[in-house]
């Protein structure tokens, strides 16, 4: 939510997020969704790779190294859980992370 915040943050408006999480079949089902400027469908595929920032134009200075999708990925997958992306430009974005309530190896 921090990044949405910040990208947001230039036309000084701060997003309106809802953060959900219900329990599904063996799942925990957690739903993190913006009103967001939306993500375009060819940076979605992108948005876990290390180092990979959407918007070239921000500065490391202004904030984002590209690293915090990609850790909570990580963690997620250490956790035998999934995340994915819903979004469309100018239309927001949800971040749905699974994780399972029974660990099976």
């Amino acid at each position: 939510m921090l990044s949405s915040i910040r990208l947001e943050g230039r036309s000084s408006r701060i997003l309106d997020s809802t953060v959900s999480a219900l329990r599904q079949n063996r799942q925990l089902v957690i739903k993190v969704e913006d009103e967001g400027i939306g993500i375009d469908t060819q940076d979605i595929e992108r948005i876990f790779e290390r180092f990979y920032r959407v918007d070239k134009a921000r500065t490391r200075a202004e904030g984002g190294f590209g690293l915090g999708l990609p850790i909570a990925k990580l963690i997620v997958e250490q956790h035998h859980g999934t995340i994915e992306v819903e979004s469309k430009k100018n239309g927001g974005s949800s971040f749905i992370v699974k994780l399972p309530l029974t660990v099976q190896y």
